[in-house]
């Protein structure tokens, strides 16, 4: 099935849960939304599925985001499935606000940056021919910029290739690591990991069944890759808490919630308010960064118009200091 975009993901999850509160079940809920909502033959393939006996998790399989599908499958089986909709809807709204916000911003200013570029390839095209033909007039030729703009495109062709070779795990770690980005970042992680512990924990998994389950996730994930490497440090005798050394994104503070002898309690209550730490953290630099986004565009905008215009008048004034 085709995966459904972020927004349709939104509804889906938010409208189920919405119902379930209302005090629906799975198969009602689907059937209500597929008489009164949009995307009914996807919902009816969803349905179809659970009565052929399918799970909710595997009834949805390649229609949501992998993680998601991590998140689902765990609520489902040891969880409260309303629960999880509910903080998946809720995330991706604030994700969905996030990317309309930076669209929003985005938007004069690349308008702008368009008619930089033309104003500059005017500049270059028609204007310094014009004074070049002035004998006494000096040329400057724009060349050196094209030069510098080809260099940082490679640089980032480069880069981008490199980055795509690397393992899962070692993609988030560098992610983890960009200025302002990695803050974000790593807050999500903290997040999610804390959020799908706190759902094991509390139907009383131990750590060891938790790597076993792991093994249910969806390859090539976060979570999964994550339970490998853990479960590998584990039949070597090792502590699984060196995972934080390993990678930056995930929270060390988790060295401290696990520490011999802490209660479970304890443990479910410094998780759940971790994760809503994490969360508003997640948003506000989330937010932070947004609002730097455009003033940079802008600066970015002057200094280039400056530029501009000094290639046309450098060599006007240097005209005038030979007459």
């Amino acid at each position: 099935m085709e995966k459904l975009s972020l927004n349709k993901q939104y509804y889906l999850f938010k409208n189920l849960s919405d119902l379930f509160s209302a005090g629906f079940t799975i198969k009602e809920s689907l059937q209500f939304l597929s008489e009164v909502g949009g995307r009914q033959s996807t919902i009816k393939k969803i349905a179809n599925k659970l009565s052929e006996g399918n799970s909710f998790s595997d009834s949805i399989v390649g229609l949501v985001h992998n993680d998601f599908y991590n998140q689902i499958m765990i609520s489902e089986k040891y969880g409260d499935l309303s629960s999880c909709l509910a903080e998946l809807s809720h995330f991706i709204e604030v994700k969905l606000e996030n990317k309309s916000k930076i669209k929003d911003l985005l938007f004069y200013p690349i308008i702008l940056v368009i008619i930089l570029i033309g104003i500059v390839y005017a500049i270059n095209s028609f204007v310094l021919p014009q004074l070049s033909s002035i004998n006494y007039m000096q040329h400057y030729d724009l060349g050196w910029l094209y030069i510098i703009l080809f260099c940082m495109f490679m640089g980032t062709l480069i880069v981008s290739v490199m980055y795509k070779r690397l393992p899962l795990l070692r993609k988030r770690d560098v992610i983890s690591r960009i200025p302002f980005i990695g803050k974000i970042y790593t807050a999500y992680m903290g997040y999610i990991l804390s959020l799908e512990l706190k759902m094991l924990i509390q139907n009383g998994i131990d750590l060891k069944n938790i790597l076993s389950i792991l093994k249910d996730f969806k390859p090539n994930t976060i979570m999964y890759l994550l339970g490998e490497k853990a479960r590998r440090l584990a039949d070597h005798g090792e502590d699984v808490g060196q995972l934080t050394k390993m990678y930056s994104f995930i929270p060390v503070e988790f060295n401290g919630f696990f520490h011999h002898g802490s209660k479970v309690s304890e443990i479910l209550i410094k998780l759940d308010a971790f994760s809503q730490i994490k969360f508003e953290e997640m948003n506000r630099r989330s937010n932070q960064l947004i609002n730097l986004i455009q003033p940079l565009l802008f600066l970015f905008i002057g200094i280039c118009i400056v530029l501009a215009y000094l290639v046309v008048l450098m060599p006007i004034y240097s005209s005038l200091k030979g007459i």
